[in-house]
């Protein structure tokens, strides 16, 4: 492991998992036992059935984290006058090696899933959320649908959040442009 408290974001590498992946991910540790068994037993899987989408991420070479994306259908109800589809990228998962935690990781892992999603045209960005990791994702950009849900009490320990990529001072300029 590096020493430096942040890490240089021009060291970070994405790839899609692959099968001879097992060796490099059985050791992973992110304080989460249900993200490692999912990267363990499930992502691969997931992979090629079309499910999911995980990438690995590296930081000097080293395997440092995950996330698996997919298409799903936004979870609540809005005015379908406002958006052109009621989908969004999902991110399903997202684990940081603990030895990694709190150094920019997970911060370059989301502006990696913000391009991904611009590439593929999704307007929103989604995910369930920790109730402890609810403020991180506040700070970059995310807000919750529910209200209640942000309660500690929440049977689930979730929160449904989203992240909006419309900008609308882009379709102002393009036609301030265009006139």
């Amino acid at each position: 492991m590096s020493k430096e408290k942040y890490i240089d974001s021009s060291k970070i590498n994405f790839r899609a998992i692959e099968s001879k992946d097992y060796t490099l991910i059985k050791d992973f540790k992110c304080e989460n036992t249900s993200l490692e068994q999912f990267l363990r037993n499930n992502a691969y899987y997931y992979q090629i059935s079309k499910q999911a989408s995980t990438n690995l991420v590296f930081y000097n070479d080293e395997f440092v984290g995950f996330f698996t994306l997919k298409r799903a259908e936004l979870g609540v109800s809005m005015d379908v006058s406002d958006i052109i589809s009621p989908y969004s990228l999902d991110i399903a998962r997202i684990a940081v090696s603990k030895n990694y935690q709190e150094r920019g990781i997970g911060s370059a892992i989301l502006k990696k899933i913000i391009e991904i999603a611009n590439i593929v045209n999704e307007r929103f960005i989604t995910l369930d959320a920790l109730i402890e990791r609810y403020d991180w994702y506040v700070k970059r950009g995310f807000s919750n649908f529910i209200e209640d849900e942000i309660e500690s009490s929440n049977s689930d320990g979730l929160v449904y959040m989203y992240m909006d990529l419309y900008d609308e001072s882009l379709i102002d300029a393009f036609f301030d442009e265009a006139i």
